[in-house]
């Protein structure tokens, strides 16, 4: 029976080189799982060994020919592809279709900040004083971008909007003075009727020359 103290020595790396040579192909990652086969031998495996195959490390199974990715290798988002079924993103790999989420969700947040923040509620167009030409070539818009107007007839406009996707709930046609005040939007008065369209509506008799007229249109 053999006696004496028994000494246990540790150790721990000097540097940030793996221990075990054999994790890198000398001083690289390996290839693929085919390169690590061929270039460790199995008389030089054990179970657990660990292998850096491109950017994730792999461990060896008890039959020293299986490799199984490590649990707790760290990925990067760049590295890790995705199973695109629904075709929803351009992306291949997580971090550029977080990307195009983010963009996403940047536009659309936009999008609901000007909603909020909008200062004509509702859409506007405002005409000078004159005969229907004088109106509708005067004619500003509050917002703009929006909507286009153009004569039809002697007494008749129509506007054109761009809103696909909305429509036009209310009209409103007022006759102003030039303090803004609004004078009169009786039917018959400032206007003497409006058809809708899709994307249009037709105000018919703007005929009024003295005043200038204020439309306003409340899409849904």
């Amino acid at each position: 029976m053999a006696t004496g103290t028994q000494v246990v020595i540790g150790f721990f790396p000097a540097s940030a080189s793996p221990v075990d040579e054999r994790y890198l192909n000398e001083t690289v990652a390996w290839a693929d799982e085919a390169a690590v086969l061929a270039g460790i031998p199995i008389g030089k495996r054990h179970d657990g060994l660990t292998v850096r195959i491109g950017v994730k490390d792999y461990n060896f199974l008890a039959d020293l020919t299986t490799l199984v990715e490590k649990r707790n290798t760290i990925q990067r988002a760049v590295d890790v592809p995705i199973d695109d079924t629904g075709d929803l993103f351009d992306a291949t790999e997580v971090e550029t279709a977080l990307a195009e989420v983010k963009t996403l969700a940047d536009a659309n947040a936009d999008a609901i900040t000007a909603l909020g923040t909008s200062k004509y509620n509702p859409y506007q167009i405002l005409m000078p004083a004159g005969n229907i030409a004088t109106k509708i070539a005067g004619a500003t818009f509050a917002p703009t971008g929006w909507a286009t107007i153009a004569q039809s007839g002697d007494y008749d406009a129509i506007i054109t909007h761009t809103l696909t996707d909305r429509k036009v709930g209310f009209v409103n046609v007022f006759e102003t003075d030039s303090g803004d005040r609004l004078l009169s939007f009786d039917k018959g008065t400032a206007y003497t009727g409006i058809l809708g369209g899709a994307t249009t509506v037709k105000i018919e008799g703007l005929a009024p020359t003295s005043l200038p007229i204020r439309v306003e249109l409340i899409f849904d």
